[in-house]
């Protein structure tokens, strides 16, 4: 059989046939040979028996759906093209390795790489439903017993709950005030709570959090003498005694601490923002909700580029870092916490407002660092550090949104080291750089306006929107040929310096046609950089043909394009200013012109904003 199937292609088809199968057309085409057969099952056996090539196995082990085995086949036919003259055994192991790194998995595979393929009409597609339902079913199956004993366990939780539910209904009866007020920390200052189980003393509660808060208490205090540069601010130091005539049985865990911290102003400002005393105060709720998700955590922290700049920066200078108090602005899963803690640093603070933090103190705890780590739940606006807690010697936060600017983090950075960063601290980034250039549409015209015009030979064209053909601002990642322009440093920010002020600028550009094509997208990038005392720099670029980040490249589409010559200058202006009604979202406006040319000056309005959709 071996020798049958590498030999195929100097035997009749009539004799592979078998003498009773009558004669078809040879017009199914091998999947790495010019070997055509009659039937898409001979392609697939010949390419499992010659190079061990199992194209259901694959599809199985992948779990493909129907519009999977479109797109592996599409790419297989592809990369096994015979054009560049490579050997059959080359071609095979060019797609094994596209395949292991899921090359195959873009909307372009989508269109016939051969048309009228029969390998996509007639290949059996409902194994993988059935496959996946097998599956399913045998994990169902072994985790019947579990989900028995998981469900007893809610109910007992259920129980308890409405237990603490009865009792709380109690309390806001006696105490005569809204729960609205309790939510937001309004407490009476006579009341006490006996159960402090429920609830830490001196939580603050965030943006509808359902618990009950504890009446207002300052934290513990500490021990007297003061902290030296040679002494490190041990969590043994920060949950000393506990004030006189406060509550005994208030267990002084690292969560009780950090939550102390949130001062009784936090409390005052979140009931200002929520009552309507700050016109974006719906808007940071909706924005601190959403960094609450697992998904947003995971989309970054799968960003390699972007995590292992921030560790490169602390791991390769250790020397910066080592028994230095640290603080993390925005510090969610607190990756960068564990970084600075590891790097060295003898104390570290991390600040986030949303529920995700719950997980990081577990997170903290799981990897042996709760020792080193103090985790703060609250508005980085509206909280205090723990006392004997004055400066910081370095500050880090991933602050940086699309377009650099979008979601305005790096104003609560700027108010973190103008409050608590030391004299000759560093902010990591320290420096941060957009850069603009000119593109063609030709990469976004074959993805999205293309592709339904031949939809495995029908036309579809009917599905293109107005949007699609002008879409106006996206993020994407943009390939390289798609430039046509030379690419310009436009804006660039000082964060040891820069006044929040200034992140709402005007700024001129200067770009120069690489070849004669129509300027159709400007496209916005930026660099962090790591270099503030460091004797080993890191530099982040989310550029044009540096490695993908989750932040790709923000693009402006123009309405009107320009048909430029090669050589030829454009000029123009990029304003970028917080809108009023949402101070996270950007107004861009670009005017662009053709240099030394009797041509009209191009204006151009633009949102970065979050999808309504």
């Amino acid at each position: 059989r071996i020798l049958q199937c590498i030999f195929a292609d100097r035997i009749p088809m009539a004799d592979q046939m078998g003498a009773e199968e009558s004669p078809q057309e040879n017009n199914v085409s091998g999947l790495f040979s010019s070997v055509t057969f009659d039937s898409v099952e001979k392609a697939l056996k010949y390419a499992k028996c010659k190079h061990d090539f199992d194209l259901r196995a694959i599809r199985d082990e992948l779990g493909l759906d129907f519009y999977g085995m479109i797109k592996l086949i599409n790419y297989i036919r592809d990369k096994a093209s015979s054009s560049d003259g490579s050997t059959e055994e080359a071609r095979v192991a060019r797609v094994r390795s596209g395949i292991s790194k899921r090359e195959f998995d873009e909307s372009k595979y989508m269109k016939p790489t051969i048309p009228d393929d029969p390998m996509l009409y007639e290949l059996d597609f409902d194994n993988v439903e059935a496959s996946i339902e097998s599956k399913s079913s045998q994990i169902l199956s072994n985790s019947t017993e579990v989900l028995k004993r998981k469900i007893a366990e809610l109910e007992q939780e259920n129980k308890a709950l409405h237990q603490n539910v009865t009792s709380l209904k109690e309390t806001v009866k006696k105490m005569g005030a809204s729960l609205r007020a309790l939510i937001l920390g309004n407490s009476h200052p006579d009341t006490h709570r006996s159960n402090p189980t429920h609830t830490p003393a001196g939580r603050t509660i965030l943006f509808g959090d359902e618990s009950e808060p504890d009446e207002e208490q300052d934290p513990p205090e500490l021990d007297e003498k003061d902290i030296g540069e040679e002494e490190a601010p041990t969590l043994e130091a920060l949950v000393s005694a506990p004030e006189p005539n406060s509550d005994p049985n208030v267990n002084p865990d690292p969560k009780a601490i950090s939550d102390q911290a949130v001062s009784a102003e936090a409390k005052k400002g979140e009931k200002e923002e929520t009552d309507g005393g700050d016109v974006n105060g719906a808007v940071n709720i909706d924005y601190f909700s959403g960094y609450s998700m697992r998904g947003i955590h995971e989309e970054m922290l799968k960003d390699r580029a972007r995590t292992e700049a921030y560790r490169d920066a602390m791991y390769r200078n250790r020397d910066r870092f080592q028994d230095k108090i640290v603080l993390d602005v925005g510090c969610g899963t607190g990756i960068l916490c564990m970084f600075a803690a590891k790097a060295g640093a003898r104390l570290v603070i991390g600040i986030d407002a949303s529920d995700i933090i719950d997980k990081t103190r577990l997170i903290v705890s799981e990897n042996g660092l709760s020792s080193k780590i103090i985790l703060i739940k609250g508005m980085l606006e509206n909280v205090t550090l723990p006392k004997h807690i004055q400066k910081v010697d370095i500050i880090i936060s991933e602050w940086m949104g699309y377009f650099l600017l979008f979601e305005s983090m790096l104003p609560t950075v700027l108010t973190a080291r103008d409050r608590w960063l030391s004299p000759g601290g560093s902010v990591y980034p320290n420096k941060a750089t957009m850069y603009i250039a000119g593109a063609n549409m030709k990469q976004y015209r074959a993805s999205y306006i293309d592709f339904w015009k031949h939809v495995y030979g029908f036309d579809m064209s009917c599905m293109i929107t107005p949007e699609d053909r002008f879409p106006e601002t996206s993020s994407e990642i943009v390939s390289s040929s798609s430039l046509v322009t030379t690419t310009y440093a436009f804006k660039s920010f000082d964060i040891q310096t820069v006044d929040s002020k200034q992140l709402d600028f005007s700024s001129s550009f200067t770009l120069q046609a690489l070849r004669s094509e129509a300027l159709e997208r400007i496209i916005v990038h930026f660099d962090a950089e790591f270099d503030h005392k460091l004797n080993n720099p890191i530099t982040l670029s989310t550029g044009v043909g540096e490695t993908d980040t989750h932040w790709r490249q923000t693009v402006f589409y123009l309405a009107k394009p320009l048909k430029l010559v090669k050589g030829e200058v454009v000029k123009g202006t990029l304003t970028a200013k917080r809108r009023k009604n949402n101070h996270r979202e950007y107004n861009v406006t670009i005017s662009y012109w053709i240099d030394g040319k009797d041509s009209a000056k191009h204006l151009q309005d633009f949102s970065i904003r979050v999808s309504d959709s």
